[in-house]
């Protein structure tokens, strides 16, 4: 997963105050939600590809590393979407993005978690 592509999704997103996604292979979309201060940043599967993992299959593998995993929250939407996300606080847009840009190793630990 590209760190281009996250920061790109970040400006996207703050610049437009709309949610950015994209898919990024194996079933999974990258998403980054604007805040007031700061943006969610997920990552899962959209309501078409959630039959890869189920809510329970997804908290079993959390809790087995919560250590590794903890700070990815697991969330389904109201649509059948099944995410990871994680908060990142800030509340000037470059802050916000050099934060975001420093999530490369979280991302690989989130898809580690999904896949």
């Amino acid at each position: 997963m590209s760190d281009e592509l996250l920061t790109q999704l970040t400006r996207i997103s703050l610049a437009e105050q709309m949610v950015a996604s994209n898919h990024i292979g194996e079933g999974l979309n990258l998403l980054v939600y604007p805040m007031v201060s700061g943006v969610i940043v997920g990552l899962g599967y959209e309501r078409e590809e959630a039959h890869r993992m189920t809510a329970i299959e997804l908290l079993r593998r959390r809790s087995r590393a919560l250590p590794r995993y903890g700070q990815w929250l697991p969330t389904s939407f109201r649509d059948g979407g099944l995410y990871v996300v994680r908060k990142v606080d800030g509340l000037e847009h470059e802050q916000v993005q050099m934060q975001v840009a420093s999530l490369s190793g979280a991302l690989q630990s989130a898809r580690e978690l999904l896949t």
